[in-house]
């Protein structure tokens, strides 16, 4: 727990900084939250990396599947003690399995990461674009685990960071 004082702590100097910053500009400080679970969510770059990651994967991970159920179905039989072909069968299956599960770590996971990666740099960089477009002074995060716990429904923009972000990578 003591790095949650010390994150406490840094929140609180924030704050003060931000306090004196609001002060010499002679006006509120513009502080907003968007709740990034929500955004991640409704963000259509997500959306469509996730339709093209399924629509590549998804065969292979039919075919595992199905090696896995006969996998199974070999080893039930051979437990009844039912033939050497049974076994000859499972030691296939088994190398099937083995052969599929190496071609979706090497193919599919990266490809996965990757696509989480472009969603994170381009919704980050959409942010930092909706702050400096709506005259923010801050805009805090609100993650399933952050340091935003609560926000009254008054500095939650996270529709329109949606709408900003969503149009953004549209073009328009």
């Amino acid at each position: 727990m003591k790095w949650m004082k010390g994150v406490q702590i840094i929140v609180l100097l924030v704050a003060l900084i931000l306090s004196g910053v609001a002060f010499m500009r002679n006006r509120p400080m513009r502080i907003v939250y968007v709740n990034m679970d929500q955004l991640f969510v409704g963000f259509q770059m997500k959306n469509e990396l996730e339709k093209d990651f399924q629509s590549k994967s998804s065969d292979v991970e039919k075919q595992l599947e199905l090696t896995r159920y006969k996998v199974g179905e070999y080893k039930e039989k051979l437990a009844t003690g039912i033939s050497k072909a049974y076994l000859d069968s499972l030691s296939i299956a088994n190398d099937r399995l083995s052969d599929l599960t190496i071609l979706y770590e090497e193919n599919y996971i990266p490809l996965k990461e990757q696509y989480d990666s472009q969603i994170q740099t381009q919704l980050h960089d959409y942010m930092i674009a909706f702050g400096k477009s709506s005259d923010y002074d801050l805009v805090l995060t609100s993650l399933h685990g952050s340091t935003v716990v609560y926000g009254v429904d008054a500095v939650d923009v996270t529709q329109e960071a949606l709408l900003f972000i969503n149009e953004r990578y549209a073009g328009k």
